[in-house]
């Protein structure tokens, strides 16, 4: 038996080891926990986001063993790691866009130096580009605190759905 979870592939083993029989006597199930116990939760978190193959199989263990909060952690830990991941490609992407389009201005900015020709007219053109740019940043940053808030949202109907299971497992049992 693990006296801790120390890579990915101690962390399916354990899965495993549970989804197929092993830790259905209590004092197994006990051994267990106190492997989970004995990791250290960023450990887990990590170990948990590289297991792409065997999430749902872990998922399923760490719900058997540890319970719903021990899932509920991991589940924020991969949804924080996606939500994450969508941000920083966003911002990228931004980022390029702006100094490509950096570049373009600056480009412009260098032919009106060379050629006072549409002075005015010029400067305006490079007014509305700025206005555009910055009107797009602030739909962007928009954009990202409408997905912060849906996800603040969605993490509090993760919560209800939490506590409607709690009182249909509570029910079951009574019924039981």
């Amino acid at each position: 038996m693990l006296k801790r979870i120390e890579s990915v592939e101690d962390m399916v083993k354990w899965a495993t080891d549970i989804n197929n029989g092993v830790g259905t006597l209590e004092k197994t199930r006990c051994d267990y926990q106190d492997t989970w116990a004995h990791s250290t939760k960023e450990d887990l978190e990590r170990f948990y986001l590289e297991a792409n193959g065997k999430r749902n199989l872990i998922t399923c263990s760490v719900n058997n063993v540890m319970g719903y909060d021990a899932v509920e952690a991991l589940l924020l830990c991969w949804a924080t790691s996606k939500a994450n991941k969508i941000i920083d490609t966003e911002l990228q992407e931004m980022n390029e866009t702006y100094d490509k389009r950096s570049g373009e201005l600056r480009e412009k900015e260098t032919a009106f130096a060379e050629c006072r020709k549409g002075y005015w007219k010029r400067i305006a053109t490079m007014q509305r580009t700025i206005d555009n740019q910055n009107a797009k940043a602030g739909y962007r940053e928009r954009e990202l605190k409408e997905c912060r808030e849906r996800n603040k949202v969605l993490i509090g109907y993760a919560h209800q759905a939490q506590d409607k299971a709690e009182q249909l497992d509570k029910l079951k049992a009574i019924l039981t």
